[in-house]
């Protein structure tokens, strides 16, 4: 049975923790549909408010372990606090390696795997602090990793596909690189 009738294509679908389904379509709508009353609330862009949705279409949709939407669009890293509803656009400018992001994914330690066209990130959600990863720790040289390709595994271990295969390691291997 037909739950809701967008009138457009979805690319992404998640159930968070507090079990709102939320739903993006591939121009950029933003649904979050209450399964339990059948309603749905529509996130609006608004230009002039920078805690709206921006509106921009999601290559990825990912819920972390504290119930945080994060939104990888190709202008940036977006996030919502559910259940209120401001959005956090986090960008270049904040220490993001390209605003164009494919993925996003927790390790088991809270922090955030973030792959970009320029290369994959460590972001910590609570410091917003970003440690980028390149060929010097042991990635492949083509750092551009296509858009869907990351996911945890249950064994704690990364995955990233890329133009050429897939990148894996586990968080807890990497060591930082002391020399310049």
């Amino acid at each position: 049975k037909e739950i809701l009738n967008l009138n457009q294509s979805i690319s992404w679908m998640t159930e968070d923790t507090l079990g709102f389904l939320w739903i993006v379509t591939i121009m950029g709508r933003l649904v979050r549909y209450n399964m339990a009353q059948a309603t749905a609330t529509e996130f609006v862009a608004s230009p002039k408010d920078p805690a709206s949705w921006s509106g921009k279409p999601v290559n990825w949709l990912s819920v972390d372990s504290k119930g945080r939407l994060w939104f990888a669009t190709s202008d940036g890293l977006e996030r919502l606090d559910p259940p209120a509803n401001g959005f956090t656009q986090i960008t270049e400018k904040d220490g993001l390696l390209s605003n164009n992001v494919r993925g996003v994914a927790e390790d088991d330690h809270g922090f955030l795997w973030v792959s970009t066209t320029k290369g994959i990130s460590r972001f910590d959600p609570e410091t917003g602090r970003f440690k980028h990863y390149d060929a010097s720790y042991g990635l492949e040289p083509a750092a551009d990793v296509l858009m869907g390709g990351v996911v945890k595994a249950s064994n704690g271990e990364m995955l990233f596909g890329g133009a050429t295969g897939v990148t894996v390691f586990h968080p807890d291997s990497i060591r930082d690189n002391r020399f310049i």
